[in-house]
């Protein structure tokens, strides 16, 4: 593991994690294998300023990575960002914001920086496995699902209607502002979880590789889980990925406010972030 001590910055709301994991298989008959591990939303890149499909900073730190050492296939894993914003602008840190300026923005430099991080690793920080053990743990944690804002769910019918009809107008937008239900993601989510049980079902996995553990989350997770994670692991390395088995939008912590965007959009209670922490980590000590 590599802590970045702020060489990859970001601005956040919270805790923030700076960590960069890599696993590397090294193969004698085909190109050698790694697997980099990170937590920041691609967003540099917009629609208004980038109609093209785009692979963010991701991408531009894949192509850096291979560049660096040929004969070498790189993979990005998207770790717990779901209040983590890159920048490439070097500034004290202050408070993490939906819509950040894209002006002095750029993901190529951003994901040369993180490429740069990576080569430091390899070169400096890398080291064998002292073992060549693999095993694999796969739970289902059945997680309470949020009802708090179910009779809302006719008037975000509604409200998408008037979006169906007539496009992201202001009259539709309006309808939305009118009932507080946000935006059309907020209104598709509080849909979504009227339809929802009690209770469902939340795929997690844990993999050990050696000296390594890979876990995953099928949520776009805040930083304090993968924190809480990586903290309870007896792994040296420890990799949490988002978005893995499903996507189940926002898993926000007990600090989030119901009323904020995170906090009105999440299928699941606040405090699910801790539970799924809480199960990762007994995971982890089952196969370690």
């Amino acid at each position: 593991m590599f802590k970045g001590d702020g060489y990859v910055p970001v601005r956040h709301c919270e805790d923030v994690d700076h960590s960069v994991q890599v696993l590397r298989f090294a193969r004698e008959a085909a190109d050698d294998i790694l697997l980099v591990n990170f937590a920041a939303h691609a967003t540099f890149t917009e629609s208004k300023l980038c109609p093209d499909v785009s692979s963010d900073f991701p991408g531009a730190m894949v192509d850096c990575v291979e560049a660096l050492f040929p004969g070498t296939k790189c993979a990005y894993l998207q770790g717990c960002c779901g209040n983590v914003v890159g920048s490439t602008i070097i500034e004290s840190e202050g408070l993490w914001q939906i819509t950040v300026p894209q002006e002095g923005r750029n993901y190529h430099a951003y994901g040369a920086a993180l490429a740069g991080a990576v080569q430091r690793i390899l070169l400096h920080n890398m080291h064998d496995s002292a073992s060549d053990t693999l095993a694999f743990i796969h739970r289902v944690h059945m997680g309470a699902c949020d009802h708090s804002r179910d009779e809302f769910a006719p008037k975000a019918k509604q409200a998408l209607k008037v979006f169906e009809q007539e496009g992201h107008t202001p009259a539709a937008k309006e309808w939305c502002r009118r009932f507080g239900l946000g935006n059309v993601y907020a209104c598709s989510a509080i849909l979504r979880k009227a339809a929802l049980p009690e209770k469902s079902e939340i795929e997690l996995n844990a993999v050990r590789i050696g000296d390594c553990a890979l876990t995953t989350i099928p949520f776009e997770p805040y930083s304090s889980v993968g924190e809480e994670v990586k903290a309870g692991s007896q792994y040296p390395v420890t990799f949490v990925c988002g978005y893995c088995c499903g996507q189940n939008g926002y898993l926000p912590n007990k600090k989030v406010h119901p009323d904020s965007y995170e906090g009105r959009v999440t299928s699941f209670r606040l405090g699910t972030a801790e539970e799924v922490a809480g199960v990762l980590g007994e995971m982890l000590k089952e196969l370690h």
